[in-house]
């Protein structure tokens, strides 16, 4: 599994999450309006994903692996988005620190977030626990398979650099997992449905930011 990881730059851990797990999960999770919502180490829906145990075989070749950054996506009448080709080259955290070796800052719901080196990057896990049905109609994510290789892809050449691997549309049943790198070049259609489409996107690391920085987690 670990070589498809580095391979392809993603896996599937299908049915991973319990049925009641889930229904503790959808609860918590964000229902407004807002595209994504960052969620504070303190929030009751990050103490419940930390203490979940879904990842098994990944975590079996990286047991230091931890939830260092949370975010709620919710698609639906109420809100329906969409995003181009992209990487997610963002962390979260604690404080900023400007003789950090990282870029550009911002804040987030509170939440400092940094563009770090491509090491630190390449060593994290970007998941997503699907919290409903996720089809083509809904809006369900697309990768490019393998595009992780490529390393930083600037955002104007994202769409020509997705067009040169094979696409994979993600969907997924309530409680399917998705373990991708950070990498991946991935993207976003609207709804052309009302069924709801949640995911809670949770970052993993098993190696501190770049110094002098701390996780937002520590």
């Amino acid at each position: 599994m670990t070589e498809d990881l580095e391979r392809d730059g993603y896996l599937w851990l299908r049915d991973a999450v319990p049925q009641a797990e889930l229904a503790d999960l959808r609860a918590l999770a964000q229902t407004d309006s807002r595209p994504g919502a960052r969620v504070p180490v303190g929030a009751p829906l990050f103490r419940q994903v930390v203490s979940g145990d879904w990842l098994g075989p990944v975590m079996a070749s990286r047991p230091d692996l931890r939830p260092v950054r949370l975010v709620s996506f919710a698609k639906g009448e109420a809100s329906n988005w969409s995003v181009p080709w992209h990487q997610d080259r963002v962390i979260a955290v604690a404080e900023r620190d400007d003789a950090a070796p990282v870029t550009n800052w911002s804040r987030k719901d509170g939440i400092w977030h940094c563009e770090p080196d491509v090491g630190t990057l390449s060593a994290m896990l970007f998941v997503r626990l699907h919290l409903n049905c996720h089809t083509a109609e809904n809006g369900a994510m697309e990768i490019a398979v393998g595009s992780h290789r490529q390393g930083p892809i600037a955002g104007q050449e994202a769409e020509a650099q997705a067009a040169l691997h094979p696409r994979h549309v993600c969907t997924a049943e309530p409680g399917d997992i998705l373990v991708m790198s950070m990498l991946l070049l991935h993207r976003s259609g609207t709804a052309r449905t009302p069924a709801p489409r949640g995911v809670l996107r949770i970052d993993y690391a098993d190696t501190p930011p770049p110094p002098p920085l701390c996780w937002q987690t520590d």
